[in-house]
């Protein structure tokens, strides 16, 4: 869950940040004041290219990673290699995201 965080960190980190900072304020009644702040940070991680790109293409790396931390529980070391495969396929598929859009944005001027 923790590369997770990160990468939806990545792609939505306003959202993130407004939405922590709510929690923080509001310690005794930040489910009910942080509402809209945790929605905006929902639809950002569920709609966002870049995290959809990942999810879409990465979604076997994920898997395989998921299920390794599930089988070793105490025992995250052992799941390093399918957390490097994650991470290298979630890079690549940022990058062909990035070139993409890039690419469109030329062949739109």
């Amino acid at each position: 869950m923790d590369v997770v965080m990160k990468i939806v960190a990545k792609y939505c980190k306003n959202e993130l940040e407004t939405y922590g900072e709510c929690v923080q304020n509001n310690p005794g009644d930040w489910n009910v004041k942080c509402s809209q702040y945790k929605a905006r940070l929902t639809d950002c991680s569920s709609t966002h290219p870049g995290v959809k790109c990942i999810k879409t293409n990465c979604k076997e790396e994920f898997t395989a990673y998921d299920m390794c931390l599930k089988e070793n529980p105490g025992k995250v070391d052992s799941c390093m290699s399918t957390l490097v495969k994650f991470l290298e396929c979630a890079d690549n598929a940022a990058l062909n995201l990035e070139k993409s859009i890039k690419s469109q944005r030329e062949t739109d001027k």
